[in-house]
């Protein structure tokens, strides 16, 4: 982006920070509900793995909805706070989990 159009909007930062926390918690959300329905492994493993991404999700959605308001209040908020590494360690292990999951049927 041109420096002139930046300092034009400058809530576009907090806008695109705001549809990318979204992304990520309906992202989760979705995969979740299609290991839920659609159960790729059919053990109760599948279920357990659908009913975690669903758990990230909510969790996701909660901590967007902070940093958000956080952002609207004019406060930066740290790059990697620690529920921000949760999330994204927790994210990373159930991303192997599945894949393993699904290769080892």
């Amino acid at each position: 982006m041109r420096p002139a159009a930046a300092a034009a909007s400058p809530g576009l930062p907090r806008e695109r920070t705001s549809l990318a926390w979204s992304r990520t918690a309906l992202a989760l959300l979705t995969n979740g509900a299609l290991l839920l329905v659609r159960d790729p492994l059919g053990t109760p493993a599948g279920a357990l793995l659908g009913a975690v991404a669903l758990v990230l999700a909510a969790g996701t959605a909660l901590v967007a909805r902070r940093r958000v308001q956080l952002l609207q209040l004019g406060v930066r908020p740290p790059a990697a706070e620690g529920e921000v590494l949760v999330l994204g360690l927790s994210v990373g292990v159930l991303s192997v989990a599945v894949g393993a999951a699904v290769l080892l049927r």
